[in-house]
């Protein structure tokens, strides 16, 4: 089961470093990949951390955390939606695409 961690932080007083060490203690949950992103605005700052255990997808379009195409909205995500092919194929029939099996 892959890793996530995250915090929000009003003060503004965190770094990438701190997101990094909070993700990486949780190496045994997600061996295979890690990813981090930090957001500032304004004395907020958003970190979001991952390790990725790689079952389903194994290519590395499966990074998390995920962005999407315009890079409006970024993700991280743990779990299995059982009807995913079902819903991927509604979602690619209005339009949307993806880039990754993940």
């Amino acid at each position: 089961m892959c890793g996530i961690t995250g915090f929000i932080d009003f003060n503004a007083s965190s770094s990438k470093e701190i997101l990094q060490k909070m993700a990486d203690v949780q190496i045994k949950r997600g061996p295979e990949d890690s990813g981090y992103e930090l957001f500032e605005s304004e004395g907020l700052q958003i970190g979001l951390g991952f390790r990725r255990l790689s079952i389903i997808d194994l290519t590395p379009q499966g990074h998390q955390p995920m962005f999407s195409a315009d890079r409006s909205n970024c993700i991280v995500f743990n779990g299995e939606i059982y009807n995913y092919k079902e819903i991927r194929k509604e979602l690619e029939g209005l339009g949307h695409a993806f880039n990754t099996n993940s």
